[in-house]
């Protein structure tokens, strides 16, 4: 056989795999042409179907959309439909009536307005005037308030009062009344310039004012309670108010409006009541606390200016000083300086040694004092109440929880408050917190009571008790106020409430963002911005685009399904057995 090779053939044998390798490489790329080809054609017919849309959108006459804002429509002026006027777009009106209640001045949105007009080529008579912004400002946004609280009450289960007021300037007094409804929607519906001096005419204000609201007749048997502070004058208003719709013949047979007060003027209270008990039962502790508020949280302006010590301390501390006083925070002052103290004791000591003045020099006697350990143990004592007891109680009536969550965590507040006895358990349960300075400030202050003989330790757990004693006497009226709320039957487990008169406030917040002192406005029309903005007038002329019956199935639906999450809330965080 003959065996040899032919180079023919080695050629071939040679060639044959690289010829299937750039074969397999060509169908590849070929996929991928055609895989390109595919998305350019999908790319080129949506490319074709665009401008074919388009096409018919210039065929058919309609506006481009930005330009659309500015195009006006014939509005009949008479009630068969004859006659007519042209009108700015809907969505026009939004704008300006938005822009204004920011306070924003007519002539300057008319200004902004045009130079978009122009950058749309469009003329300037297609820009609402500075005279028809003020006139919607003027004229249709009462109009449209009135509308705006009419459908958003009558379309409430329930709904609570808000009565809260405040001092803009000597002697402009400021009074408003706000409105929440059962889904927990806060309606700002009056704000007037006051002169009541007691409890009589404030009464009779509110009354007055309450009365002459749109459709009032219709939903003032939907009035369930009456918010406001616990000043003497505003409580013995709230009586009077209450026994004036009580006692209509109409409210027969009904649940009684009945008066509650701010949630956080309960909290305020409390602070009040720990003070004073210091005051009474450990003058040390109390002492120590005043000057430490005086030394290191009053503002370098105020009556304090001189003997203030802030800066000293900041430079020490290298941050800005925790301590705080009653102006412009009265909400947990003894608490916040007590927790300050307890973290920056050794720089309060060195801060207060270079000053003379009469705070300074007592301090420091204070603090250098034998029994300096057990005064700061006392003055501990409101830090550790707020901070183990009373802290979600604050949150919550900074919120707008439903009732049933309120009603859950008064009952655990209650219990807590029941089983504190002692100071140890109480510190102990504090250093296992999430807060890193609380945790920091409880182990310092478990250290400082471990250091106290007996004596002084029962001494401070008798003071812990009679604090609580204290605070008690306000907690426990104020908190019967609230649960009696669905003890007679006014709301149900899973309506919200404003447990706070926080949302009124602010709308003092958005009045004086107005500078009285320099506006050519008059103050109605600042009241009515005021309203416009806090309700939110623009979004809601949105949601009027829809029909009556379309809006109350809308809001059926918001409530129901507010409801479900509420329910499905209570049932994580309480047990299944938490009844609603």
């Amino acid at each position: 056989m003959d065996m040899s090779i032919d180079e023919d053939d080695l050629d071939v044998s040679m060639y044959e795999e690289p010829e299937e390798i750039t074969v397999n490489k060509l169908q590849e790329k070929i996929k991928e042409l055609e895989g390109k080809l595919a998305v350019t054609t999908v790319e080129r017919d949506e490319a074709r179907a665009e401008v074919t849309r388009l096409e018919n959108v210039v065929k058919s006459g309609q506006p481009d959309p930005i330009k659309s804002l500015f195009g006006k429509t014939m509005s009949p002026t008479k009630s068969n439909g004859s006659g007519g006027v042209k009108k700015f777009q809907r969505q026009m009106e939004k704008i300006g009536l938005q822009a204004v209640s920011f306070g924003v001045a007519g002539r300057h949105c008319n200004y902004v307005l045009k130079l978009v007009a122009f950058e749309l080529g469009l003329e300037a008579d297609d820009v609402p005037s500075t005279k028809t912004l003020n006139d919607w400002r003027q004229k249709r946004l009462p109009v449209l308030i009135k509308r705006q609280i009419s459908e958003r009450i009558l379309a409430a289960e329930h709904v609570g009062i808000l009565v809260d007021d405040t001092a803009l300037r000597a002697p402009l007094k400021m009074s408003a009344i706000g409105m929440v409804c059962s889904s927990g929607t806060y309606t700002l519906v009056d704000m007037v310039q006051t002169d009541a001096k007691n409890g009589e005419q404030l009464a009779d204000q509110v009354i007055r004012r309450l009365e002459l609201l749109p459709q009032f007749e219709s939903f003032r048997l939907k009035l369930k309670y009456i918010q406001s502070d616990q000043g003497s004058s505003q409580v013995k208003a709230n009586r009077l108010i209450v026994d004036h719709f009580n006692n209509m013949p109409e409210r027969q047979g009904l649940p009684p409006l009945i008066s509650i007060y701010c949630g956080l003027h309960t909290i305020i209270n409390v602070d009040s009541r720990l003070t004073s008990y210091l005051a009474a039962s450990c003058p040390k502790a109390h002492e120590l606390l005043h000057n430490v508020k005086i030394l290191f949280g009053c503002r370098l302006r105020s009556t304090w200016s001189k003997s203030n010590l802030t800066k000293n301390l900041e430079v020490l501390i290298k941050m800005r000083s925790p301590f705080v006083t009653d102006i412009g925070s009265r909400i947990k002052t003894t608490t916040v300086n007590g927790q300050a103290l307890i973290l920056h004791e050794k720089a309060v000591w060195h801060a207060v040694q270079s000053n003379g003045c009469d705070k300074a020099v007592s301090t420091v006697a204070l603090m250098n004092g034998d029994d300096y350990c057990e005064v700061l143990c006392c003055v501990a004592i409101p830090w550790m109440l707020f901070s183990s007891c009373l802290n979600r109680l604050h949150s919550a009536f900074n919120s707008k929880c439903c009732y049933g969550q309120m009603r859950a965590i008064i009952n655990e507040t209650t219990d807590k408050l029941n089983e504190a006895t002692s100071v140890k358990p109480l510190i102990d349960s504090l250093k296992e917190g999430t807060d890193q300075d609380v945790s920091t400030a409880a182990v310092s202050l478990g250290h400082t009571f471990a250091s106290l003989n007996r004596s002084a330790k029962n001494r401070v757990n008798r003071h812990l008790v009679g604090a609580i004693e204290q605070l008690r006497i306000n907690l426990d009226k104020d908190i019967a106020m609230f649960t009696q709320l669905g003890e007679l039957g006014l709301v149900s487990h899973t309506e919200k409430l404003a447990w706070s008169n926080t949302p009124t406030e602010a709308s003092f917040a958005t009045l004086k963002y107005f500078d009285l002192s320099k506006s050519t406005m008059k103050l109605g029309n600042i009241v009515q911005l005021t309203i416009g903005h806090v309700n939110r007038i623009a979004e809601w002329m949105t949601d009027c685009d829809t029909t009556p019956a379309e809006r109350k199935e809308l809001l059926d639906a918001r409530v129901m399904e507010q409801r479900r999450l509420d329910q499905s809330f209570l049932a994580s965080t309480y047990g299944t057995d938490f009844e609603i």
